[in-house]
């Protein structure tokens, strides 16, 4: 995930998370990889603009906690994490009221 900190190409293969991030060459069809990987190589120009707002914004909007299976990381079941994930669900709810109230208002 962190070659693009490093302001070098990057082309995904398959669905991750951040796949919409506009420096990501996104590979859905295997048919497209040497088209993709040719573009990657030759066209590629950072954007260090765009690539401070996507960092900016994964980090404004990442929450403390862990995510996974319990069986196999039963620490997820620890009553701190499970708080930190509550605390998470209820702050991404208020934002979500905030920014629908914020929707409604006249610009």
């Amino acid at each position: 995930m962190g070659e693009y900190l490093y302001e070098k190409p990057v082309v995904a293969v398959g669905p991750l998370a951040y796949s919409f991030f506009d420096l990501i060459y996104n590979c859905r069809n295997v048919s497209d990889l040497p088209r993709l990987l040719s573009d990657a190589i030759q066209g590629f120009r950072p954007d260090r603009d765009l690539l401070l707002k996507f960092v900016w914004a994964m980090l404004e909007s990442a929450n403390h906690g862990e995510w996974h299976n319990p069986l196999a990381t039963p620490s997820v079941l620890e009553q701190t994490n499970i708080d930190s994930i509550a605390w998470a669900i209820v702050r991404e709810i208020e934002a979500g009221k905030d920014r629908e109230v914020a929707a409604l208002l006249p610009v």
